[in-house]
């Protein structure tokens, strides 16, 4: 689940509910309310309620959308140390989904968003030592923290082929801007009509380039610990190891790259990575894992203003 910058300082209480709607809006976050009410066979007015205090407390709006597909290059940078200075300018310009500082092997974390990444890390990075790794795959998790009986997990989505128009494209950035923009709004922001709208978005869903639209959580006010995990696999075990990753409850998102996975892994404890990590082991002898503890959430911003800006470039 994508993590984001904490509001309050300890863990939420959460009672069954709270975490079913928490499972549930981690799926879609535009699921009609009424429909919700009904699935989880509580009333409306209790419903708004609960969702209310976990917006308050521990989720945000969010879409997730697969760069990759939007032809629009994204990396995962991986570095010893960043100066003060250059730590600023990447969170006030650099466009990047999120910045993470870590503990192990590398102490910043950067996934950076960009057509150019040469021009990129003359900008942001001219001083460091650091590794790119170029993302070729983004797989979204199906994080079940409170071992709901669930249907779990989730199919993988297929890539496929979408040619979007401009107003394809018009649509995205207000979506992406808004995620829980009601259709109406959209209606009015877009000039489509709404049946049009929902058609276009479930186009999207289905071609994987809009892989959620869900809420963002603050995982560590579940108590939790956030490890983000680099895993160097030779291709034939590939699938052998992502079947095992996403039959996890812990497992966060999958990013591919030409020499394996990186993901999130946000348990209760360190027991359950080192058994996680023990399991991949005795499933590829060859496997070469490096487990980083997130430390700060340095920043986080699903779809960058320069994202923003490429939607707006394309719709015109």
């Amino acid at each position: 689940m994508t993590i984001k910058q904490e509001k309050i300082k300890e863990p939420i209480k959460l009672d069954a509910y709270d975490k079913k709607i928490f499972w549930e809006l981690s799926l879609n976050s535009r699921i009609p309310r009424n429909r919700l009410a009904k699935k989880l066979g509580i009333s409306k007015e209790r419903l708004h309620y609960k969702i209310a205090r976990l917006k308050e407390n521990l989720i945000d709006p969010s879409i997730i959308l697969n760069y990759h597909s939007l032809d629009i290059p994204s990396y995962l940078i991986l570095l010893d140390n960043l100066e003060d200075s250059e730590l600023e300018k990447i969170k006030r310009e650099a466009p990047i989904f999120a910045l993470f500082q870590a503990v192990g092997k590398y102490n910043y974390i950067i996934y950076a968003i960009t057509e150019d990444i040469n021009s990129f890390c003359q900008e942001f990075l001219s001083s460091e030592h650091f590794q790119i790794y170029p993302i070729i795959s983004s797989i979204p998790d199906n994080y079940n923290p409170f071992d709901l009986q669930v249907k779990h997990p989730e199919p993988i989505k297929e890539d496929k082929k979408l040619i979007l128009d401009k107003k394809d494209y018009k649509l995205l950035y207000h979506l992406s801007k808004s995620p829980l923009s009601p259709t109406i709004k959209l209606s009015e922001e877009t000039g489509l009509d709404p049946k049009t709208i929902k058609l276009r978005i479930e186009k999207m869903l289905d071609a994987n380039l809009i892989q959620k639209i869900r809420f963002a959580a603050n995982i560590f006010k579940i108590g939790v610990t956030a490890y983000f995990v680099k895993l160097d696999i030779i291709p034939k075990n590939k699938d052998k190891i992502l079947q095992t990753i996403r039959v996890n409850n812990y497992s966060g998102f999958v990013y591919e790259t030409h020499t394996g996975f990186f993901l999130w892994y946000m348990p209760p404890s360190h027991a359950e990575l080192f058994h996680f990590t023990k399991t991949l082991e005795h499933i590829d002898k060859t496997i070469k894992i490096d487990a980083m503890q997130s430390v700060d959430i340095i920043k986080i911003e699903t779809v960058p203003n320069q994202v923003l800006e490429i939607f707006k470039s394309r719709s015109k």
